[in-house]
């Protein structure tokens, strides 16, 4: 998203300043083809011959200020100071390429002039096939199914990290492909919000838009907890937010909807109305699916312990946000592991995989995929947005499908 917002931005800004400087070349009263007689030693030059400078008269000799000696223009007025060529070239060097060839067509500006004619037109294409590839590699929507054999039946979808990312309005092509895989429930694996770049909007667009085709179970990532201490911080302060926190034995999710204080606001409010929407905000506690399945949610594994649910005959589902506590899963009993975080590796290597964890670990050993625990089987999600790093490559935006049931 960031990239697309700066491409956005630099290329319209590009149309903008070729426009701006094509209005003050009019205004000085200069033709692109006129050629003004430049001074030397031996008196004035005519067009094509050169001074003692040794450079040819014309437009080449003033740049892109078109100014006379003087600092007067042709009509006889104070010049207009015009925007330097390196800068207009620059502009279209650092990705304005498609909006500087779009200024020099539209204002026939700087169209006679070889150095432009032959930079801005490959420039253009070049960042517009870059443009190209990143909104496809960032937007392209992916399903990934798996089989997992369970007396329980059902499907479910695992959506990760969406990180704020924009699929249509309200979210409305994320949820489409999801309506369109059928599910039985939805389960959030963490980091539907971006602490850096928060738009608390799209994500209870997202959640309201998915409580209508399924029901919706929610664990906190990395950066909605560093939202949810924000939260408790503005309410209580530093000092009193750590014994809060330490406190919240149901989940800090669910302490800080229970809290008058904390969902005054911004993240509590938003915590608070996706509750109210159908949202199960699943950390620390423990949901009944059917009469076969049991759901568990945690952040960390501080309380995986605490479910109790070894000896249950059900299919036992965790919620979690990091795979790199894959050992603690494995031990918590649970038949079926669901987790994210890693976003692929970002830029997926053919034959190697994902190349960068969130914490800068190359070639983690959980990018994305199905991965054998032993007593347990663990699904992770590439995920669907960014963070830190603004770019996918090789590495579409996943939903996850898991097919629950018997094999034939």
């Amino acid at each position: 998203m960031i990239i697309a917002i700066y491409l956005t931005f630099i290329n319209l800004y590009a149309f903008f300043v070729y426009g701006l400087d094509k209005h003050k070349a009019v205004k000085n009263g200069e033709k692109e083809s006129e050629r003004v007689p430049s001074v030397s030693v031996r008196g004035k030059s005519g067009p094509g011959r050169r001074g003692r400078s040794g450079s040819r008269s014309g437009e080449g000799d003033r740049g892109s200020s078109g100014v006379r000696p003087g600092g007067r223009s042709h009509t006889g007025r104070s010049a207009v100071r015009r925007v330097p060529e390196s800068t207009l070239i620059a502009l279209a060097v650092i990705g304005g390429g498609p909006g500087a060839f779009l200024g020099m067509t539209v204002f026939r500006h700087k169209t006679q002039k070889k150095k432009f004619t032959r930079t801005v037109p490959a420039l253009a294409v070049l960042w517009g096939a870059f443009i190209v590839f990143c909104l496809y590699q960032n937007f392209h929507l992916t399903v990934t199914e798996y089989k997992y054999e369970a007396d329980a039946e059902c499907t479910i979808v695992q959506i990760s990290d969406l990180h704020n990312q924009f699929f249509g309005y309200n979210e409305g092509a994320l949820l489409k492909k999801i309506k369109k895989c059928g599910p039985d429930m939805i389960l959030v694996t963490g980091d539907v919000v971006d602490s850096g770049k928060t738009d608390l909007r799209l994500a209870k667009a997202f959640f309201k838009g998915a409580v209508k085709i399924a029901p919706v179970y929610y664990v906190s990532g990395n950066h909605d907890y560093a939202l949810m201490e924000e939260c408790v911080r503005d309410a209580y302060g530093e000092k009193k937010m750590y014994d809060f926190i330490s406190g919240a034995d149901a989940g800090l999710m669910n302490a800080i909807v229970g809290d008058e204080k904390c969902v005054k606001q911004s993240f509590g409010a938003f915590l608070k109305d996706i509750q109210d929407a159908g949202v199960v905000l699943l950390d620390g506690k423990t949901a009944e699916f059917g009469d076969g399945i049991i759901l568990a949610g945690a952040y960390d594994n501080s309380n995986l312990a605490e479910y109790g649910w070894e000896d249950d005959p059900r299919l036992k589902i965790l919620l979690s946000h990091d795979p790199g506590m894959a050992e603690s899963y494995k031990q918590s009993g649970a038949d079926l592991v669901f987790a994210g975080h890693y976003h692929g590796g970002q830029i997926v290597i053919p034959g190697k995989g994902g190349l960068l964890s969130p914490n800068l670990t190359f070639y983690p050993k959980y990018c994305g995929g199905e991965y054998d625990l032993g007593s347990a089987s663990m699904i992770v999600s590439r995920g669907l947005g960014n963070s830190a790093l603004p770019l996918r490559i090789n590495n579409y935006p996943e939903i996850v499908v898991v097919k629950v049931g018997k094999t034939e």
